[in-house]
């Protein structure tokens, strides 16, 4: 009787091994309906799977699944070839650990090639990929070599810098362009106790440079490990994920726009609990601009957690204003690109009039605040596309009763260096004016005038 409950119990433990974490034989699958051969348990990935990215169309077969990976090798690759199964489900546990969650399956699907012409790599908000959070490349050789794991580490950072925490895109992106992989890599191997490769990524990146957001950066000796060894590593970054993506504005599931460097410096002051400008000043240099972004963040969001000293109060005096132009889009102020996009508070929709004397511009607009305020500092935000439509010479105007109107700033050659980009300008008035006028008098050639968002503010230091 006793030996019989122990072989129940042995059967019911080997069973649930099986469930949980299970290699695959393709032989067994091959051909055969699910109805057949899967007695897989509910939720488990599928056993074969055809490729519909990057040009491929190949049946790849399942290897290997648990709760945090699914392994897919194609025809071509040598079997038994077992390593990748324990690395990657580490690294994939130890991901959704540190950065936040991502996706609603939260497994990584890894598909292996013996050779692949690029790297291809979705993430659940991908429908290419059905959705899953996936990446395509090719070994070089079988062997467990630096360059077969750091090729899946960097696969599997961009799909968490790009899905962490439920939101699609990296905010921070524009700023630190391809570098946040260099500390992925670094934590990932030293998660592991791989503190070879850990070493030998510490090495490569310490004395590597990049050329944002000066010339000679160097991110990671500079930015990335000092944060992480002085702020309790990989958490840190954690930290920054989660954060970015509670309090960052999003559009659905979508970050609304980029960031600038003082939103990020910002941001990553909070994830730490210490004020990383004097760090970011070392790293970077600082310079004006960055420093009335980071004036601005702080305004923005006030919340985040470290020490810091609001040194000016921001009003957005567009707030509740009204918007007139002296020229309008066919298709009216309400239209997909009328003269309410001007005054939304959205910089990805935009304002389009053509028509114009491509001599003589002549075209303004005006807000109507709710009362007479001064205004030191308004912006404009460039459009989506075609340079030659943005403001190049211009003059800022205020007037009380819409009739009389003082000049207040001028600005000639005016440049906007990329396209959605917000540039201030400050104005050393202290006079209220009820109405403010734009007057554009050249653009760069062509008949129409775009422009994103028009925003006036009053700061108060």
């Amino acid at each position: 009787m006793t030996t019989n409950i122990l072989k129940t119990l042995s059967l019911i433990f080997v069973t649930s091994l099986i469930c949980s974490c299970s290699d695959d034989d393709p032989a067994d699958t091959g051909g055969l309906p699910d109805a057949i051969v899967n007695s897989d348990p509910a939720g488990s990935p599928p056993r074969n799977i055809i490729e519909s990215w990057a040009g491929h169309n190949n049946e790849l077969f399942r290897q290997y699944f648990d709760n945090n990976v699914a392994v897919y090798y194609s025809d071509d690759v040598a079997r038994p070839l077992e390593w990748p199964f324990e690395f990657l489900s580490k690294t994939t546990e130890h991901a959704n650990d540190v950065y936040g969650m991502f996706g609603i399956e939260n497994r990584l699907y890894a598909v292996f090639h013996t050779s692949s012409p690029a790297p291809y790599v979705a993430t659940a908000f991908d429908s290419q990929s059905e959705n899953r959070n996936l990446f395509d490349i090719g070994f070089n050789g079988y062997e467990m070599s630096g360059t077969n794991t750091d090729n899946i580490l960097l696969s599997v950072s961009k799909i968490v810098e790009t899905s962490s925490n439920g939101i699609s895109g990296s905010a921070a992106g524009d700023v630190w362009g391809d570098t946040f992989s260099q500390i992925f890599l670094y934590d990932a191997y030293a998660s592991q106790q791989m503190q070879a490769d850990a070493d030998r990524i510490f090495g490569q990146y310490n004395t590597a440079t990049a050329n944002f957001p000066r010339e000679n950066t160097y991110w990671f000796r500079d930015w990335y490990y000092p944060i992480y060894s002085n702020y309790g590593g990989g958490q840190a970054f954690g930290n920054f994920f989660r954060i970015v993506a509670q309090y960052y504005p999003t559009t659905g599931n979508s970050f609304s726009h980029d960031m600038n460097m003082g939103e990020f410096v910002h941001f990553f002051s909070g994830a730490t609990g210490e004020d990383l400008l004097p760090l970011a000043t070392e790293a970077f240099g600082w310079n004006d601009e960055w420093q009335d972004q980071l004036i601005t963040a702080r305004a923005d969001f006030p919340t985040l957690n470290y020490p810091f000293e609001p040194v000016v109060y921001i009003t957005d005096l567009t707030l509740g204003a009204t918007i007139t132009v002296s020229a309008d889009n066919g298709n009216g102020p309400e239209g997909a690109e009328g003269s309410l996009k001007l005054i939304d508070n959205d910089l990805f929709s935009k304002f389009l009039v053509g028509g114009l004397d491509t001599n003589n511009i002549n075209f303004w607009m005006q807000q109507d605040l709710t009362e007479a305020a001064v205004v030191n500092k308004y912006n404009f935000t460039s459009g989506n596309d075609a340079p030659e439509r943005d403001p190049k010479n211009w003059e800022l105007l205020g007037s009380n009763d819409g009739t009389t109107w003082t000049s207040l700033d001028t600005r000639t050659n005016e440049v906007f260096t990329g396209r959605n980009q917000t540039r201030d300008f400050e104005v050393d008035i202290e006079t209220v004016y009820k109405y403010y006028r734009i007057n554009i008098t050249a653009n760069y050639g062509s008949d129409a005038i775009q422009i994103s968002e028009w925003r006036l503010y009053y700061i108060l230091e």
